[in-house]
C-alpha cells in the first residue's frame, strides 16, 4: 500500500492503482489525527475489483499480516532466492513472506492446513461437530489473533475511559 492522500492507493496482484470503493464502509473512514499516532492498515482483503472512473476494490476489509498468512490466498509455497538464507515462503506467487525463525513459517503453513481441512469438515458436515483437535487448533488461532489485536490497539494518552475514546 502506498501512502497518498487520506489512504492512500492500493495495489493487487494485477494492479497497481486502486481504491477502496466508494460503497465500502473503510472508505468513509476518517483518518487518524496525528497525534493519535495510529497506524493506517497495511492490507485489505477484497471481494471484488470493478472499474469505473478508475479501478476500485469492494467489500474491503482490512487485515493484518498473520491473518494474510493464514487466511489469505490460495497458494502458500517455499521460497528460496540464490544468496538468501533467510525462511520465506510465497503466497499466491506476489506476496512473500518472511520469518527469523526457521520454523515459525513452517508451523504457520501447518496450521493453515489444518483450518482448510476444519472448513472442509464443517463444510461437508454443517451439522457434525469438529473433531477435538480441529476445535483446539482453532481456539488456539482465535486466542492468538485476540492477543494480537490487543498489541494492536490503539493507545490513547490520557483516556481513563473507553467511553471517552468512542466520542
Amino acid at each position: 500500500r502506498r501512502q497518498m492522500g487520506n489512504f492512500g492507493t492500493l495495489r493487487t496482484r494485477m494492479e497497481d492503482h486502486t481504491g477502496l470503493h466508494p460503497s465500502s464502509v473503510a472508505f468513509y473512514r476518517k483518518p487518524p489525527k496525528k497525534e493519535e499516532n495510529v497506524k493506517l492498515p497495511g492490507w485489505f482483503f477484497y471481494h471484488e475489483m470493478v472499474l469505473s472512473s478508475q479501478v476500485f476494490l469492494r467489500n474491503c476489509t482490512s487485515m493484518n499480516p498473520e491473518q494474510i498468512m493464514l487466511f489469505g490466498g490460495n497458494s502458500l509455497k517455499p521460497l528460496s532466492l540464490p544468496g538468501d538464507t533467510t525462511n520465506k515462503f510465497i503466497l499466491d506467487d506476489w506476496i512473500v513472506v518472511g520469518s527469523r525463525c526457521e520454523d515459525s513459517l513452517e508451523f504457520l503453513s501447518t496450521i493453515r492446513r489444518e483450518i482448510n481441512a476444519a472448513i472442509a469438515l464443517k463444510v461437508m458436515n454443517p451439522r457434525k461437530p469438529l473433531p477435538e483437535s480441529s476445535d483446539d487448533i482453532i481456539e488456539a488461532v482465535s486466542h492468538t489473533f485476540n492477543i494480537l489485536d490487543e498489541r494492536d490497539k490503539p493507545q490513547y494518552a490520557g483516556n481513563e475511559n473507553e467511553e471517552d475514546v468512542m466520542k
